[in-house]
């Protein structure tokens, strides 16, 4: 069933516009804050599950081949991909930054998702640190090993949240101010989540023997990312609708500024 004319308008017209009803401003508010709990939500997961890609098992062995410069090696791919948004900055106009948006939550869906595929190999590193090769384990020069998979989930998390604070947040100025308010809310919540899926990971756990996997928790938080492309899509949706009334009315006051005008030229004649 098609939505009504009105009710469009209304919704359309809560984006930007004060003088909402309250239920539309709490309703659009936590829609941006579900889009902002995408932000960096990749990015907390990766380093809040490191601990279980490094661990040992019990005689000595496991993990993968980083060990405890896991973290680093990840803070430094973290790092590099702020080049990415810094210079998409420059060619990124007012209506190409939604597209850039979607594009990078489809990254954050489809890049969790893939790590969802590929980690159940992880759940073996306790007792065999070779079971990820040749799934995010490589053979670099020299003949060393390295977690080059884990490292381009960091890149991918690292453009998907930079981009959040350096195009996003800018764009977001064109709605209004309470809703940016949302979306950094919805980045602050997203930490406590993924702290809360983390605790109950390992709540009343075994040692070595969380409850679920780094699989499962990637594709928690793939369906959260898939969620808040929805939200921002959603956005996006009422924007253009806002867009197209607002120019209707002007090619409604323009046509009826010039019969205004033609009745009072014809009343002089």
């Amino acid at each position: 069933m098609a939505t009504p004319p009105r009710v469009k308008m209304a919704w359309a017209r809560a984006l930007k516009e004060e003088g909402a009803a309250p239920h539309q401003t709490l309703v659009l508010w936590l829609v941006f804050a579900v889009v902002g709990t995408a932000n960096w939500f990749l990015t907390f997961c990766l380093f809040i599950e490191t601990p279980l890609l490094v661990a040992s098992g019990a005689s000595g062995v496991g993990g993968l081949p980083e060990s405890l410069r896991l973290s680093s090696f990840l803070n430094l791919s973290l790092q590099a991909s702020n080049v990415v948004p810094l210079c998409a900055m420059r060619f990124l106009g007012p209506r190409a930054v939604p597209v850039f948006v979607t594009v990078l939550l489809l990254m954050a869906v489809a890049s969790s998702g893939v790590m969802s595929a590929l980690l159940p190999c992880a759940n073996e590193l306790s007792s065999n640190p070779y079971s990820c090769d040749g799934v995010i384990v490589f053979e670099l020069r020299g003949g060393e090993r390295y977690s080059v998979g884990m490292w381009a989930a960091a890149f991918m998390a690292g453009i998907i949240g930079s981009s959040g604070n350096l195009v996003l947040v800018p764009y977001l100025a064109r709605f209004r101010g309470i809703y940016t308010s949302a979306y950094f809310a919805g980045t602050g919540v997203s930490g406590i989540v993924a702290s809360a899926l983390a605790a109950a990971q390992v709540w009343k756990a075994q040692l070595r023997s969380p409850n679920f996997g780094v699989d499962v928790f990637c594709a928690v938080v793939s369906a959260s990312c898939s969620v808040s492309l929805v939200a921002w899509l959603a956005v996006v949706k009422l924007d253009y609708d806002y867009e197209v009334i607002i120019k209707r009315e002007r090619r409604r006051g323009w046509r009826e500024a010039t019969a205004i005008g033609t009745r009072e030229r014809g009343a002089e004649r």
